[in-house]
């Protein structure tokens, strides 16, 4: 019976342990991306955009993103401005050289890591005016 208890103990921890928010299968790609997500900072990118040093952070409510199932990305402004954009995970995610999944927010991909209730996204596309990609960084939104 303790041998029993124990065995499933252990498979419980494993499972929990192993289906993270941040997982993402074939089947249900971004999955974790669901919600309303508000922009913290923005490291690297364009030089001229940054106040100190490469990171820009933006106070509660600036930018937010909503990732809605439909495979629409509603982002809102803090001045009430709204942009919405479609959303899809390419077949071939290894042509993006990541060992991120990848994510097209339009056409533009982005690679994206979800850690607790941080998403961080780096955008992958070219452009010729940045040094090193850009990276968001947003916070869940309850």
């Amino acid at each position: 019976m303790k041998k029993n208890l124990l065995f499933a103990c252990l498979l419980a921890t494993m499972l929990l342990m192993s289906c993270s928010s941040s997982d993402d299968d074939a089947s249900n790609p971004g999955r974790g991306l669901i919600g309303r997500w508000d922009l913290v900072e923005i490291q690297n990118g364009m030089p001229s955009l940054h106040r100190d040093g490469n990171v820009t952070t933006y106070p509660s409510g600036t930018v937010v993103l909503e990732f809605m199932s439909n495979g629409q990305c509603v982002r809102v402004y803090s001045d009430g401005r709204k942009e919405t954009a479609d959303y899809s995970f390419p077949k071939d995610q290894e042509q993006y050289y990541s060992a991120d999944p990848v994510l097209l927010l339009g056409e533009v991909p982005f690679s994206y890591t979800i850690e607790g209730d941080m998403l961080t996204a780096q955008n992958l596309g070219l452009n010729t005016m940045e040094h090193i990609p850009a990276t968001y960084v947003f916070k869940r939104l309850r």
